[in-house]
């Protein structure tokens, strides 16, 4: 779970352009300065991409916090 989780801060950093950012399997969108909706779009076609997944609007809906996204890639992939 743990790489995930920094491969995910690293795509969050990517995005929003800022390398100082550090998440936790806690943290959320209103955690993250500038995460906004079109930086929300960016990340999840990008974790998307990264892990080969795709997530359908209900699961894009349902994501609360940073482990809800790395529990349904885990789901999708098999991985633990």
């Amino acid at each position: 779970m743990m790489e995930k989780l920094y491969e995910i801060q690293d795509i969050i950093r990517d995005v929003l352009g800022d390398e100082t950012i550090t998440i936790n399997q806690q943290s959320t969108a209103a955690d993250v300065g500038r995460w906004d909706s079109l930086a929300n779009v960016q990340i999840i076609l990008a974790i998307e991409d990264t892990f080969g997944v795709e997530f359908s609007l209900d699961e894009m809906t349902s994501f609360y916090c940073i482990g809800d996204i790395i529990r349904t890639i885990e789901q999708k992939t098999g991985e633990r």
